[in-house]
């Protein structure tokens, strides 16, 4: 991955070098164009000369301004990657020169146009007036677009930095997902072997045919999206016919999903890790028929996303434990950070509960550039 993005800086920086001095030239057109304007208004009111030649005096002087801070312009990007005392004081160096090339320039183009009498001011003295003018406006816009390019500069790193680390969450997402796969096939190849053992061949055989379709239905989700609530219940519900080949009459369920609620996304296989649980630790110790309810509702703006069962099994799994909630616990927090959390214990009157509330969303949606900040 660090190779990979070291390639996508080093190519994006090549990129990105034309349109940065473009913005930096447009940004020094826009500043001369504002000289121009104030020193032509500046001197009209004063009413010395004639309007022309105060304009015709001010172009020549801006256009002559701007061909030497071009140089400067150039070297204040290409210096962008260099030491800032080593950059710093090479600007000023430049300053400097630029300054004393507009001073000579300026003066002998007010000689040119009749603003300044050589006989009443020396040109050595019209260099000395223009250089502090010029110093200044030099160090103005070169600190202003060094502070432009500086805030590009962090945004772009800003946009690396969201992408990577988005990349990386999208990363350990699919580890945590195939993380559920080999743990649910080794509980479901337990049950099939039960099967088999008890001389319960054509269940076994029931049952390895609806696993391939509940196998099929979870290739089918794509890996790092979203799903529709409606989809994620109907993967459970392909689960649930494999588990009822397995306990017969034993297991019952209850799904309740509001028609409101069937477009809300969710990470997908949220819920079968929290099923399973159900099955093993409720069901399967069980000696009489256990209702596992799978239910989604809408409570203080959040999504409520329930499995209980009402088994007597209760004991064998904690609030904290087991391959399933660890993996949740860890999907939620990269999904949506602390916007959402799993709660699990037994109930008071009996069975167990598992509650997942996280953010309702709609539609599908990119994670907020502020979560991948602070992730």
């Amino acid at each position: 991955m660090t190779v990979m993005q070291g390639s996508i800086a080093a190519t994006g920086v090549v990129r990105q070098r034309p349109s940065a001095l473009w913005r930096a030239f447009g940004t020094l057109c826009a500043i001369e164009a504002m000289v121009l304007l104030v020193y032509c208004c500046s001197q009209i009111m004063l009413g010395k000369f004639p309007a022309g030649t105060l304009v015709l005096t001010g172009v020549v002087m801006v256009l002559g301004d701007t061909l030497c801070d071009l140089p400067l312009l150039v070297a204040l990007i290409a210096s962008e990657r260099l030491q800032p005392r080593l950059r710093w004081t090479l600007m000023l160096f430049g300053v400097l020169v630029v300054t004393i090339a507009q001073s000579f320039f300026d003066t002998q183009a007010r000689t040119w146009t009749g603003l300044r009498n050589p006989d009443s001011q020396p040109f050595r003295e019209g260099v000395i007036h223009a250089f502090p003018i010029n110093f200044y406006a030099n160090m103005m816009w070169v600190g202003l677009i060094a502070m432009q390019q500086a805030y590009y500069s962090l945004r772009a790193r800003t946009d690396e930095l969201v992408a990577a680390r988005a990349s990386e969450r999208a990363t350990q997402l699919a580890a945590l997902r195939f993380q559920l796969n080999p743990h649910f096939l080794f509980n479901a190849l337990n049950a099939l072997s039960s099967l088999v053992v008890v001389g319960r061949a054509a269940q076994a055989e029931e049952m390895i045919g609806r696993l391939s379709g509940f196998l099929r239905a979870s290739l089918g989700a794509r890996e790092g999206a979203m799903v529709r609530l409606e989809d994620e219940f109907e993967t459970i519900e392909a689960y649930l016919d494999v588990e009822r080949v397995r306990f017969d009459d034993r297991l019952e369920t209850r799904i309740d999903l509001p028609a409101d609620l069937r477009c809300a996304q969710v990470p997908p296989f949220l819920l079968q890790p929290l099923v399973e649980n159900a099955m093993k630790y409720g069901v399967a110790p069980a000696r009489r028929p256990v209702t596992v309810e799978i239910a989604a509702a809408i409570e203080g703006g959040e999504l409520w996303l329930t499995v209980r069962d009402d088994g007597e099994g209760a004991d064998g799994v904690s609030g904290g434990g087991g391959v399933g909630l660890a993996n949740i616990r860890e999907r939620l927090a990269l999904s949506y950070g602390v916007a959402a959390r799993l709660e699990a214990g037994p109930e008071a009157l009996g069975g167990y509960r598992a509650l997942v509330r996280l953010p309702l969303v709609s539609r599908a949606e990119p994670i907020l550039h502020e979560a991948v900040l602070a992730a």
